[in-house]
C-alpha cells in the first residue's frame, strides 16, 4: 500500500522554520514534491534536500497551491510518498533546445524503476517558450512505447506569469532554469490511474479550429483556413 504525508509550512519569513514546519510529519519519504513561491523557492529547495539527502526531491515555483483547506499564496507545501513505491529521478538541462539529447537518461531511469506496467511519470519544466513541448517530446519518445502516463507542469511565480524568469524548478536542490525535472514513479503492490476532470463549461458563443499556427511562436495565423484577423 503506497503512504503518503502532507505538509505545509506558512513561517515564509523564516525559511528554516517554514521548511520545518511543512516536513515535520515526513519519517523515511521515498520521494518529496515540494511548491511554493518564487521568493524563498531556492532556500526551500536546498533545505529540504539537506533534510533528507537520501530522498529525492523534487520542487516547482506555483501561483497559488491549493488543498482542502483551499487556496493559498506564498506559502510552502510538500508532499511525500514513504511506502510501496520504487522511484528514479532526472533532469533535461536544456529543455528549450537539446531535450532530445536526454532520452538515454530517460531510458536509464526507467531502467533504475525496472516496472513499465503501474508507471507514471511526474515532470516540472522551467517556463520558457517551446521548453515543455521539447521536454514532453524527449519523455513521449521513451514512454509513450511502455504505455507510461506523463503528467506536470511548467513552473510559474506569484503574479502567475509562466514565462517569467522568476520562476524555478528544482532536483534535490539544485536549480535548473533551463530544464525540465522528472520522476518516474511504480506502484509496486497496487496500481496507477489518472483522473482527469473538465471544470470547465462549454461557451454559448462560436468555436474555431485553428488550421494554420506557428508552433515556435504559438501564433495563430488561420482559424477554419479563414485569417485570424478577419475571424476576430
Amino acid at each position: 500500500m503506497v503512504k503518503c504525508s502532507f505538509g505545509v509550512g506558512r513561517h515564509t519569513e523564516n525559511p528554516v522554520l517554514c521548511v520545518e514546519e511543512a516536513v515535520k510529519d515526513f519519517r523515511n519519504p521515498i520521494i518529496i514534491f515540494f511548491f511554493s513561491g518564487e521568493k524563498n523557492f531556492r532556500e526551500y529547495a536546498r533545505l529540504i534536500n539537506e533534510t533528507f539527502p537520501k530522498t529525492i526531491c523534487m520542487g516547482c515555483s506555483a501561483h497559488r497551491s491549493i488543498d482542502n483547506s483551499g487556496f493559498e499564496e506564498d506559502v510552502l507545501k510538500a508532499v511525500a510518498i514513504e511506502e510501496g513505491v520504487v522511484c528514479s529521478a532526472g533532469v533535461i538541462e536544456k529543455a528549450d533546445n537539446l531535450a532530445l539529447e536526454y532520452a538515454d537518461r530517460v531510458r536509464r531511469s526507467l531502467k533504475e524503476v525496472g516496472e513499465t506496467h503501474n508507471t507514471v511519470c511526474v515532470e516540472f519544466t522551467a517556463p520558457f517558450k517551446r521548453a515543455e513541448e521539447y521536454a514532453l517530446m524527449t519523455l513521449n519518445s521513451v514512454l509513450l512505447r511502455n504505455e507510461i502516463p506523463v503528467i506536470g507542469g511548467s513552473a510559474a511565480n506569484s503574479d502567475g506569469k509562466e514565462g517569467s524568469e522568476e520562476a524555478y524548478i528544482s532536483l534535490n536542490g539544485e536549480i535548473y532554469p533551463e530544464g525540465c525535472v522528472y520522476a518516474l514513479i511504480h506502484n509496486v503492490n497496487g496500481k496507477i490511474m489518472l483522473c482527469r476532470e473538465n471544470i470547465y463549461e462549454p461557451l454559448s458563443g462560436n468555436s474555431f479550429t485553428a488550421t494554420k499556427a506557428n508552433a515556435i511562436t504559438r501564433t495563430v495565423m488561420t482559424y477554419d483556413n479563414k485569417p485570424a484577423a478577419d475571424v476576430y
